[in-house]
C-alpha cells in the first residue's frame, strides 16, 4: 500500500482551519502550486485604520500568513519567518 501524497492545498487547508487570524481576516486560498500560493480577502470596515484605509498591521498579518502557509506547505514541514518587510505603494480601500 502506498501512502497518498499530501498536496500543498491540503496542507494549507489544515493550517488555515486552525488559525483564527486567517478566519478573522476572511482570507481564502486561490491557488497552491509548486513555487507559489495565491490568497485573497475582501477588505471590510473592521479592517481599516482611522483614515479608512486597510490597516498596515493587518496587511502585514495577511502577508505573513500567506508566506507562512506557503513555506510550510512546500515540504509539509514546520517553518517560521526569520525576517520580512513590506513597502506600501498605495492605500488599500474597503471592498
Amino acid at each position: 500500500m502506498t501512502k497518498k501524497q499530501t498536496t500543498r492545498a491540503e496542507v494549507i487547508a489544515v493550517l488555515a482551519s486552525r488559525n483564527p487570524v486567517f478566519h478573522m481576516l476572511g482570507m481564502e486560498l486561490i491557488e497552491a502550486v509548486p513555487g507559489r500560493s495565491r490568497f485573497a480577502m475582501t477588505v471590510r470596515d473592521t479592517h481599516t485604520n482611522s483614515f479608512g484605509n486597510f490597516h498596515g498591521g493587518l496587511i502585514f498579518a495577511f502577508a505573513d500568513l500567506a508566506l507562512g502557509f506557503t513555506c510550510n506547505a512546500a515540504r509539509n514541514e514546520r517553518a517560521v519567518t526569520a525576517s520580512a518587510s513590506i513597502e506600501y505603494l498605495s492605500p488599500a480601500k474597503v471592498g
